[in-house]
C-alpha cells in the first residue's frame, strides 16, 4: 500500500496537521491551488495569558485568483522581531522554551519573501523535532498538468502520481470529494478524525485546544510526538479496523 495525505503549507500547523502526515507514506504540501483568506495559511493561535492569540503575517497585495506559491510576506508593515516577542514573552518559561525558540527565532530572521517558504521551513523544522518520517513534497515541484481545477481534480492526479492506494482527506473532504471518481482508479479514501489530546499548559485556567503545535512543543518537548498520538491512530492505513480514520462505505 502506498497513503498519500495532502495539504495546504499551513502557518505553525496545529497537532491533527502533523498526525496525518505522520500516518502517510507521502504527504505532498498543496502550494499550487488558490490563496485563502482568513484561513490558516499566513496565521494561527498560541496561547498568550491564558486566550488564544492570532499570529498573521501581513501580505503584498494580490488578486483574488494568486496561488499559494506566489503569496508575498509584506516586510514593509511587518517585522519578525514582532512575532518573536510575543513567543518569547509567552512561553519563556516553558519547560521547552530553549528546545525550540533558537530554530524558530532563526527562521524568521532569513525574512523569506514568500510565505510558503516560511511555513515550508517550519513544517520541515517540526518534522525533525516530531521525529516523523513520512516523505514530505511540494506539489509545485512535481509534474502536474496544472489544468486541474480543485477540489477531486487536483488530490486526484496528485495521488495517481504517486501511485497511490490509499488518500487520507481531512473531514471537510466529505462535502466537495467525488469518491467515485477514486474508486475508479482503485484508490481507497479515508477521512481523518483527529481527536485532539489535553496536555499541560502552562499559566492556563482551562485547557486551549487546536493552538500552534509550538504550544505542544514548548510545553512537552520530546514527549509531543506521543501527545500528539493520543487516542488516534499511530500508524498508517496498512492496520485495519481503524476506529479514527473510517473508509468512505
Amino acid at each position: 500500500m502506498h497513503i498519500v495525505s495532502i495539504h495546504q503549507p499551513e502557518f505553525m500547523p496545529y497537532l491533527g496537521f502533523f498526525h496525518k502526515m505522520a500516518i502517510s507514506d507521502t504527504f505532498v504540501l498543496l502550494d499550487t491551488v488558490q490563496f485563502k483568506k482568513n484561513n490558516y495559511q499566513n496565521r494561527n493561535r498560541i496561547n498568550c495569558n491564558n486566550a488564544a492569540f492570532w499570529l498573521s503575517f501581513p501580505l503584498v497585495k494580490h488578486s483574488l485568483h494568486t496561488l499559494i506559491k506566489d503569496i508575498e510576506i509584506n516586510y514593509q508593515i511587518f517585522s519578525p522581531e514582532k512575532h518573536l516577542k510575543t513567543i518569547k514573552q509567552h512561553y519563556i518559561k516553558t519547560p521547552y522554551f530553549h528546545a525550540l525558540y533558537p530554530e524558530i527565532e532563526l527562521i524568521y530572521q532569513k525574512k523569506h519573501q514568500f510565505l510558503k517558504d516560511f511555513n515550508t521551513e517550519f513544517i520541515l523544522m517540526m518534522v525533525n523535532k516530531l521525529q516523523i518520517k513520512t516523505e514530505i513534497i511540494k506539489a509545485s515541484e512535481m509534474p502536474l498538468s496544472g489544468t486541474a481545477s480543485g477540489g477531486t481534480e487536483v488530490t486526484l492526479e496528485i495521488c495517481k502520481s504517486l501511485n497511490a492506494t490509499g488518500y487520507i482527506s481531512g473531514s471537510g473532504g466529505k462535502s466537495y470529494l467525488d469518491i467515485n471518481k477514486y474508486a475508479e482508479s482503485n484508490i481507497d479514501v479515508y477521512f481523518q478524525h483527529y481527536n485532539h489530546p489535553k496536555y499541560f499548559q502552562m499559566n492556563t485556567n482551562q485547557f486551549l485546544p487546536y493552538l500552534s503545535v509550538i504550544d505542544l512543543y514548548f510545553n512537552h518537548g520530546h514527549k509531543s510526538n506521543e501527545i500528539i498520538f493520543e487516542n488516534n491512530e499511530k500508524n498508517n492505513l496498512k492496520v485495519q479496523n481503524i476506529p479514527y480514520l473510517k473508509e468512505n462505505g
